[in-house]
């Protein structure tokens, strides 16, 4: 373990335990839970991870915020299920449309614009008619992915195609690591699911790797300098990882291993055990 992981866990316990209580979890799942993989629906939680998730939900509130489904994250964690006995952990699948319980029973939509809805269908059938070689695409049903892993070069092609078929209101790119999503405007943002788990008030700790999980980091960042406890772990993956994430975290990690490692340590100091 790097010493500078020491110190910034210090500086987190610090932070944390200027409140008191228990501490609350947000997690991102590709790139934090799970290492990022060639094939998304091969993404499994990492060993060390689910060992971490496990105490985690049998001693505080957790809570997962990904664009994956909520069914998926469902499946891939449901080895949480037995430790979950206060049903303290909550789903927020496709940035929040969706919240959901370990079981995927849903607990809460977000409304979309049938409009909007309507012009991704346009964009999809677009994309079933002349697919650009090389993409991985994946349909979520209120979103559309677009993956480049495995054909770097194609990004350039992707944009040109992306540029072409996107209306100019209505729907939004967003970029990720190795990845363009399409989704309505008026789909909800980590940003929303974040603010809603946030409103409860603990301390709170959040981890996460990419674009996506930007408006996290900033809200972390701008409610920790108004004195709020709160850290922000960032999990690094190389070149991938977005630099304007860095100085919005005050954990820095490697890997899946550090960060179970990190959160662990503070789950021991700060849960309700």
């Amino acid at each position: 373990m790097p010493a500078e992981v020491y110190a910034e866990l210090a500086a987190a316990k610090a932070e944390l335990g200027r409140a008191g209580g228990a501490v609350s979890f947000i997690l991102d799942f590709d790139g934090t839970i799970a290492p990022i993989v060639s094939v998304p629906s091969q993404a499994r939680a990492h060993p060390s991870m689910a060992r971490v998730l496990k105490r985690i939900a049998s001693r505080a509130r957790l809570s997962i915020i990904s664009g994956r489904s909520v069914g998926f994250l469902a499946e891939q964690l449901a080895f949480l299920s037995e430790e979950d006995s206060t049903g303290q952990v909550e789903l927020y699948g496709q940035y929040g449309l969706i919240r959901a319980d370990l079981n995927g029973r849903v607990l809460a939509t977000a409304n979309l614009d049938e409009g909007q809805l309507a012009m991704l269908g346009e964009v999809r059938g677009k994309w079933l008619e002349a697919p650009v070689d090389g993409i991985l695409f994946e349909d979520k049903g209120a979103s559309l992915a677009f993956h480049y892993r495995n054909a770097p070069e194609m990004r350039e092609p992707l944009l040109d195609w992306i540029d072409g078929v996107l209306p100019n209101h209505g729907l939004s790119a967003l970029a990720g690591k190795m990845v363009f999503e399409i989704a309505p405007e008026s789909a909800p943002s980590k940003r929303t699911a974040a603010l809603d788990i946030l409103e409860h008030g603990a301390p709170c700790v959040f981890a996460g790797d990419d674009y996506g999980d930007l408006e996290v980091f900033q809200i972390m960042h701008e409610q920790r300098l108004a004195g709020e406890p709160r850290v922000a772990i960032l999990v690094q993956g190389g070149f991938e990882t977005p630099p304007e994430l860095l100085g919005l975290s005050e954990v820095h990690v490697r890997d899946q291993d550090e960060l179970a490692f990190v959160l662990d340590q503070l789950l021991r100091e700060f849960s309700l055990s």
